[in-house]
């Protein structure tokens, strides 16, 4: 019986080894997914799997994977899209490659009840006439297929709506037009607009990426245990009702009242005025791009507590959902910053063109309201969309 990527956690599930029989008889083909860690695949080992064993032991192939090993996951992903599976537990079986069952409820109830009307079926069969047993974890390419499939069914207007709302965010929105103020009290205009739009926006795509690497790498680390992937997944929906909850409300205030300081989900003053004395500090003089650049980089850092409040929940829900792409994920996470860059540059073309102060302040008072509409329909769309995995 060949075994793949057997870890300690199903060494007791393999130590059964039946007796040699006169004549080969067909066999239900049963394939157990786990993971490292898991306590679902814990008590499916210890529980059920003795049970299958103690009563179908010389029926069954039992095939142990554990899919911390890149092949072994691949293979899943095969066969769940094969079956058309959306649900991802942490421990799984499939009987025959036909038939999934996953969860730990699910396998208590069904798992010896199905295996035991496979092996009626088996023994009806001509010898040989098990399923092909060679559609194993070596066949890669179909299983990077299947996942490249399954992130490309990833909504990209998830990701694009994230980036787009996260950049419209007053809190950034504001400080761009601070800095376009300071770059014309400071006689930049015309084409130095451009180099200064350009190191500025480069800064803030660079180290939100960055940003966004470390906390999307944090929360695949993470969620490789049950507990704390549940409990990240409840969080992240609590956090997205609160944030959905309050960018209503701000869009409500801002509505009666027309006044931005009524709004709760903003850089606190303090941050608000480090931010400008940054800019100040670092007006750029001679080098245009790496001053600018600089000033981007500090100014993204300092804004992270305010526009994060999109990108965490965004990365919790890629991580969830892409994790078994690396560069595709990548790639996700990107589009996602071209998006909350695009107003940036936005704003520096339009002072480039001759767009004035006072019209960029009375844009984005016309639509902080909105903004703050499109936020919030977007953290309860996240997180409907989190619900739905």
């Amino acid at each position: 019986m060949r075994i793949a990527a057997i870890s300690l956690l199903a060494v007791p599930a393999l130590l059964f080894c039946p007796a040699p029989a006169a004549a080969a008889e067909p066999k239900v083909l049963v394939e157990f997914f786990f993971s490292a860690g898991c306590d679902e695949c814990r008590a499916v080992n210890e529980e059920v799997i003795p049970e299958l064993l103690g009563r179908l032991g010389e029926s069954v192939d039992l095939r142990a994977y554990d899919i911390g090993a890149e092949s072994n996951l691949l293979h899943m992903i095969r066969l769940q899209d094969a079956l058309k599976i959306k649900d991802n537990h942490p421990v799984s079986f499939f009987l025959e490659q036909r038939v999934h069952i996953g969860g730990l409820a699910d396998i208590r109830r069904r798992l010896i009840p199905e295996v035991e009307n496979m092996v009626i079926e088996a023994a009806e069969r001509p010898a040989g006439g098990a399923a092909d047993a060679g559609a194993g974890p070596g066949n890669a390419d179909e299983g990077h297929a299947a996942a490249v499939k399954r992130l490309d069914s990833l909504s990209v207007g998830v990701i694009m709506a994230g980036g787009l709302a996260d950049g419209f965010n007053p809190c950034a929105f504001a400080t761009l037009i601070f800095f376009i103020t300071l770059l014309g009290v400071s006689g930049r205009r015309g084409r130095d607009l451009i180099f200064v739009g350009l190191g500025f926006t480069a800064a803030v795509f660079a180290t939100y990426f960055a940003l966004g690497l470390g906390v999307f790498h944090l929360l695949r680390t993470l969620s490789v245990h049950v507990f704390l992937r549940g409990a990240i997944r409840i969080i992240m929906l609590a956090a997205l009702a609160v944030l959905a909850a309050l960018s209503f409300r701000d869009a409500w205030l801002f509505r009666r009242t027309g006044s931005a300081g009524a709004m709760t989900l903003q850089l606190p003053d303090r941050v608000k005025r480090l931010i400008h004395r940054v800019m100040r500090a670092n007006m750029p003089a001679r080098h245009l791009v790496l001053g600018s650049f600089a000033i981007g980089f500090l100014v993204t850092l300092l804004e992270s507590a305010c526009t994060g409040q999109a990108l965490v929940p965004t990365l919790a829900y890629l991580a969830s959902r892409a994790g078994e792409n690396r560069s595709r994920a990548l790639w996700l996470l990107a589009l996602y910053n071209v998006m909350f860059v695009l107003p940036h540059f936005a704003v520096f073309l339009a002072a480039y063109h001759g767009a004035t102060n006072e019209r960029f302040i009375a844009w984005s008072r016309r639509n902080a309201f909105w903004g703050k509409l499109m936020a919030g329909l977007f953290f309860a769309g996240l997180a409907l969309a989190m619900l739905c995995m």
